[in-house]
């Protein structure tokens, strides 16, 4: 069972990566030992890819 998830938005870069990325989401899942990063045009995006991320999750070890 997942009990711990360390989160992180890092940015506003000073140069755009990967076509406009200006910011990084990152999780750190302590049950996989996995670090997970998103790309992010803007901080508006943090809450649709925190909900895949916990989508891919679920999916991962079969329970919500």
């Amino acid at each position: 069972m997942i009990r711990l998830v360390h989160c992180n938005v890092w940015g506003s870069t000073k140069i755009i990566f990967l076509g406009g990325v200006w910011y990084f989401l990152t999780f750190i899942v302590d049950y996989f030992s996995n670090f997970f990063c998103y790309f992010l045009k803007g901080k508006g995006e943090c809450f649709s890819k925190f909900v895949e991320f916990k989508m891919f999750v679920e999916t991962q070890i079969g329970r919500s």
